[in-house]
C-alpha cells in the first residue's frame, strides 16, 4: 500500500515537472522569436518612415569633403561624388574596421567621377573618413 501511495506521488510530481518543463519551454520560444524580429539599433522605439526621404550630395574633392558635416532625416540618402583626379572610400569610422555605422563603406576606392550612396536610418551622429587617407573626414548627424 505504501509503495502504491509512493507512486502515485511519484508519477504526479513527474507530470507535474512535464508540465512545467512544457510552459519553460514555450517561454524560451517565445522570447527568442521575438529578438528574431525585433527593430536592431532603433532603441525602444520604431521610428516612422520618412514620408519625404532625400539625397544630399557631398563632393570629394582634393580638399576633402564638401560639407563635410551634413545633418539629415533618417531615411535620407548621402551621395559621395568623386570629383578629384585621385581616387576616394567614403567610409564609417574609425579606420580600417568601418564599425561605428556597419554598412556604411564604399567596399572599393572611387574614381573621378564615380559616386557612392548609402541610406541613413538609425539615429546619432556618424563619424566618417576617407579609407585612402584616414585623415581627411566628416559628420553625418541623422534625425
Amino acid at each position: 500500500m505504501v509503495y502504491a501511495i509512493s507512486t502515485k506521488v511519484n508519477m504526479k510530481s513527474q507530470g507535474l515537472f512535464a508540465i512545467v518543463l512544457a510552459v519553460v519551454g514555450i517561454a524560451v520560444v517565445g522570447v527568442f522569436l521575438s529578438g528574431m524580429f525585433s527593430n536592431p539599433g532603433t532603441g525602444s522605439s520604431v521610428i516612422p518612415a520618412n514620408a519625404n526621404p532625400k539625397t544630399v550630395t557631398v563632393d570629394i574633392t582634393s580638399s576633402g569633403f564638401d560639407p563635410s558635416s551634413v545633418t539629415i532625416n533618417s531615411g535620407d540618402t548621402i551621395k559621395f561624388v568623386n570629383l578629384d583626379s585621385s581616387a576616394h572610400w567614403p567610409a564609417s569610422n574609425p579606420h580600417p574596421t568601418h564599425t561605428d555605422y556597419p554598412g556604411f563603406a564604399a567596399l572599393h576606392d572611387l574614381q573621378q567621377g564615380e559616386s557612392y550612396s548609402f541610406t541613413f536610418t538609425r539615429i546619432g551622429t556618424w563619424g566618417y573618413h576617407d579609407h585612402l587617407n584616414p585623415f581627411v573626414g566628416g559628420t553625418i548627424s541623422v534625425q
